[in-house]
């Protein structure tokens, strides 16, 4: 797959942000395979886009943001790119379990990852903090901070336990 710089909505903020910096877009979505998926499209700019359907109780939560229309993307396994990076960043609303499970190969040269977490399904399907926490553990890295929010969502900072 080629880096497309046809790009959307937010990829248009991030493009602006990152182009002079030497990093290479992939218009796509990460998950476990190759495949096509439905993105379902958030109002607030897509920031809360998901592959997966958002629960009654996020939109109770968050009743100005509503996802009115779906999208069809290209999704791969982080695994198919060759990356050169030493950490990664992961924020999928919901999909995070998922987008590690297709990187097992990448994450034999990660040593931190930074990754959005759930105390309560926010989203149909998603891993809940212990999942993530249990799949980070089995692959040599452990948990050095967990913030949540109100909302039961947040971040966890991993380390590989062994550099």
């Amino acid at each position: 797959m080629s880096a497309s710089y046809v790009l959307k909505d937010t990829d248009q903020k991030i493009y602006k942000n990152i182009h002079e910096n030497n990093v290479v877009i992939y218009d796509c979505a990460l998950g476990t395979n190759i495949d096509k998926v439905l993105l379902n499209r958030a109002s607030n700019g897509g920031n809360s886009s998901s592959l997966l359907n958002p629960t009654s109780k996020l939109v109770k939560t968050y009743p100005n943001i509503t996802y009115d229309s779906k999208l069809e993307v290209e999704q791969y396994p982080l695994d198919y790119f060759q990356l050169d990076a030493n950490t990664l960043v992961i924020d999928t609303q919901g999909y995070e379990l998922n987008v590690l499970k297709g990187a097992e190969n990448t994450l034999k040269n990660i040593y931190y990852i930074l990754t959005e977490v759930y105390d309560e399904e926010l989203y149909s399907g998603c891993a809940l903090f212990g999942e993530v926490d249990s799949f980070l553990k089995e692959h040599g890295f452990k948990l050095l901070r967990k913030d949540m929010t109100w909302a039961k969502w947040g971040n966890a900072f991993y380390t590989r336990t062994e550099q």
